[in-house]
């Protein structure tokens, strides 16, 4: 699935477009799938909606599909333009920055994990910032496979620099995935470079104990034998305190209390801890003073996507055809697209709406 910019020719409004052209595998077919349902559901306020979804292919009445657009509201950069623009000088990136945006990924991420999805590839990249009022939007579901109660999830292709160690190390996992890549993630925003760069496993994960420490034993002894021989390779290697891995000399004159430099440390602290059992999760960590400044209920308390458990839960084990997803596919589209507002959850905000049938791209 790939992602483009467009312009509506009527409206003149800019969409973001992601699109799959060959829709020819089964894998492809039910992410698509997924994503589309997800989509349909979603309402959060630090989400990215959804405009529209289409095919030409079933707009012109051909029987195939290979071929649909997901339309969605155009971001003007990823975070990770932002920080490179400050890493560069072209502009400042202030703890009020920081914390604001900080707090709305918390909020966009909980309202996931209250529908049941664990994202599993949060990173800067598929985050969007608005410039007017700094607004943030995460651009989709993630990975996002469901965690369903009592059912494990198997680990497969992450982002490596925001892996948290429990992928890495074959272990069992939860939602707390997600607090680690957003401590990653706040430490990159204030460091303006990526926290532990790893080029493979095994450099990930010494990246990781070589500025953390290595965990104590207890850790150790919840993995496999096979992946604790390799955790073991590393060496007795001390770690940073926070202090040593967020120098003062970083603080600004802007910073105030509670958002200062000192909190982001603080809230560091409880976010990156290689043992996920001491680690906070999305909700304790929207209650730190860093981030708590910012809480609003009608952004933190969002109810969670309805019937998303039951449906995940049927889609990881269902397996079916690809001309099976194609047709539910389709049905998803027809329906969405006998809707009079052409929007199952109301139109979207004003600077974002897409008239279709479907996108004239440039």
């Amino acid at each position: 699935m790939c992602c483009s910019g467009a312009v509506d020719e009527v409206t003149r409004d800019q969409v973001a477009v992601k699109y799959v052209s060959n829709l020819a595998d089964v894998d492809l077919a039910k992410y698509t799938l997924r994503e589309i349902r997800l989509f349909l559901r979603s309402n959060h306020p630090n989400v990215v909606k959804m405009v529209n979804v289409l095919s030409p292919q079933v707009c012109l009445g051909e029987p195939n599909l290979d071929i649909v657009y997901i339309v969605l509201e155009k971001v003007q950069a990823s975070l990770t333009h932002v920080i490179n623009m400050a890493r560069v000088g072209k502009h400042k990136l202030t703890q009020k920055h920081t914390s604001f945006m900080l707090y709305q990924i918390l909020c966009g991420v909980k309202y996931l994990h209250k529908s049941g999805i664990t994202h599993m590839d949060l990173k800067p990249d598929c985050i969007g910032v608005n410039e007017k009022g700094c607004a943030v939007k995460l651009f989709g579901f993630g990975l996002g496979r469901k965690r369903p109660d009592n059912l494990k999830m198997s680990p497969y292709v992450v982002t490596r620099f925001y892996r948290a160690p429990e992928l890495l190390l074959e272990m069992d996992f939860d939602n707390r995935v997600d607090t680690w890549s957003i401590g990653c993630i706040l430490a990159e925003m204030i460091l303006k470079k990526v926290l532990f760069p790893g080029q493979n496993y095994f450099t990930q994960w010494t990246a990781i104990v070589s500025v953390l420490g290595k965990p104590k034993k207890e850790f150790f002894d919840k993995l496999k034998p096979k992946t604790r021989e390799f955790a073991l390779q590393t060496g007795p290697l001390p770690g940073k305190t926070v202090d040593e891995l967020v120098p003062d000399n970083l603080a600004q004159s802007e910073d105030r209390e509670p958002i200062n430099l000192l909190n982001a440390k603080s809230f560091l602290d409880t976010v990156l801890k290689i043992d996920p059992a001491l680690r906070s999760t999305v909700e304790e960590a929207l209650k730190h003073p860093y981030v708590n400044y910012w809480y609003d209920k009608t952004e933190a308390e969002v109810p969670g996507m309805k019937d998303v458990k039951e449906m995940e839960i049927r889609m990881l084990n269902e397996e079916k055809s690809l001309e099976d997803y194609k047709g539910l596919i389709r049905r998803e589209l027809d329906t969405y697209q006998r809707q009079p507002s052409n929007n199952v959850l109301g139109k979207p905000p004003p600077d974002t709406i897409y008239s279709g049938p479907f996108p004239i791209l440039r």
